[in-house]
């Protein structure tokens, strides 16, 4: 029923026509006349009619485009279609045909929503549906089929702003974006410790002069022993000069005891060293301090 009227108030608004046109244009508008009626095949009517209106624009070309688009709900290039028809040719149409055309914007309307897209920051690229939009700054006003429509925001050194939107037939709905600065991310890399010797120094040095005191020890009691034996032999005879060959024992023995002092000395010089070393070998905590706009290393003792 609605296709019947729809091809009657079609074929009536042709018909009233009557004053010469260009001829090719007129045969064309017939075709697309009975296509649409008696073929419902609106995409040929559709061509038909805009081949029409190239050879002649004229209102009854673009109301036959627009209906076809109505017929196969696609409201908003029938809107696009019809506001085409009004710029066009308002001058030309009686108020009964103005009246109709709007009469249909409106129903159509009421079949669509509205997306309101507001952007301020300068060079901010729009996109609505992965279509491009246009760029900040902004005002826009965007027809759309009801259900669920994306708007997408991007600026360099800003972060991606995504808006997902549900739109209901009929509706205006407002869409402010504003985009925020990118946020700084520093990794700080966890603290690590450092040392200023390699960790054996002081037990090599404890352990030398370990050595040297331990070797110390045996010399002192080889010397004690020979200087024993030397007091022994003494005794014997009753007068050093008259032990022969032993002055060799004595003296090996004043030699032994000052290598051996001379041991308990450096062995404590070795202790004092791997005590130095161990103080100043504690390790050191070394962390990353992000600073406002730098990085710093701070060490501490």
């Amino acid at each position: 029923m609605r296709a019947l009227l729809v091809a009657a108030a079609l074929a009536t608004l042709l018909a009233r026509s009557a004053h010469a046109e260009d001829p090719e244009a007129r045969r064309l508008l017939d075709e697309g006349t009975r296509l649409f009626t008696e073929d419902a095949n609106y995409p040929a009517a559709r061509a038909t009619f805009q081949r029409s209106y190239a050879a002649e624009p004229s209102w009854r070309a673009l109301n036959g485009v627009a209906l076809t688009y109505q017929e196969q709900e696609r409201h908003l290039d029938a809107i696009v279609t019809y506001e085409a028809l009004l710029r066009e040719f308002d001058a030309t149409l009686t108020d009964d045909q103005r009246a109709t055309v709007k009469r249909r914007l409106s129903a159509l309307e009421a079949k669509v929503g509205v997306l309101e897209v507001r952007a301020d920051q300068t060079a901010a690229a729009i996109a609505l549906d992965g279509v491009p939009l246009g760029v900040a700054p902004l005002r826009e006003s965007v027809r759309v089929m009801p259900g669920k429509h994306v708007v997408v925001a991007t600026l360099a050194g800003y972060e991606t702003l995504t808006r997902t939107l549900d739109v209901s037939a009929g509706s205006r709905t407002p869409v402010a974006l504003v985009l925020a600065p990118v946020k700084t991310i520093v990794k700080v890399a966890p603290v690590r410790y450092e040392r200023r010797f390699p960790r054996w120094a002081p037990y090599a040095a404890f352990g030398g002069a370990g050595a040297l005191v331990a070797g110390g020890i045996v010399l002192q009691l080889v010397a004690r022993s020979n200087f024993d034996e030397f007091d022994r032999r003494v005794a014997a005879v009753g007068s050093p000069t008259s032990v022969p060959g032993d002055t060799a024992l004595r003296d090996r023995a004043i030699l032994q005891d000052r290598l051996s002092i001379g041991a308990f000395a450096v062995g404590g010089l070795g202790v004092v060293a791997g005590g130095l070393l161990m103080a100043l070998n504690q390790p050191r905590a070394v962390e990353v301090v992000p600073a406002r706009d730098s990085v710093a290393v701070r060490v501490r003792f």
